[in-house]
């Protein structure tokens, strides 16, 4: 029996519940440092406005993006803005080495690609809040490729 019906059927699931989502730059970010092409989130409801997301569910973030920097290595962390005070304190990610998720050594002006998996644990007071997603040069801090996009917190 062939099992062509049942991929197609996968990949026609996989592509309805993952969703671009608009994104912008980090205000404090030099954002000459690095183009983002497209971030993808799955799953993602109401996109691409903003993602309903839910507590304790991984949800897979794909960014395609080219560096204007090199380097040996990278650090990556995603943060949550609850507050909506741009202070970005809430942890879903904690700094990592970012070479886990992209091709090290980086190298100016070669795009990219990376996946990055991550949950919401904790409760949210407000329905819209900002994500910010950050790989930086730890060597140089103001080579990173920085954004942040909308989304909303769920059961």
């Amino acid at each position: 029996m062939s099992h062509i019906p049942f991929f197609v059927l996968s990949l026609c699931f996989i592509l309805v519940h993952s969703e671009n989502v608009h994104r912008k730059f980090c205000r404090d970010v030099d954002t000459s440092m690095c183009s983002v092409h497209s971030v993808t989130v799955d799953p993602c409801i109401n996109a691409p406005r903003f993602c309903r997301m839910k507590r304790r569910i991984n949800h897979i973030v794909t960014v395609d993006f080219t560096p204007r920097f090199s380097a040996d290595f990278l650090n990556l962390a995603v943060h949550g803005d609850n507050d909506n005070d741009d202070n970005f304190d809430d942890v879903f990610m904690e700094t990592q080495n970012g070479c886990k998720y992209a091709t090290c050594p980086m190298n100016d002006g070669e795009e990219q690609s990376m996946s990055v998996k991550f949950n919401i644990n904790a409760n949210f007071q407000s329905s819209k809040f900002p994500i910010r997603m950050k790989l930086w040069n730890p060597e140089n801090e103001n080579q990173a490729c920085c954004f942040t996009f909308r989304a909303s917190y769920v059961n």
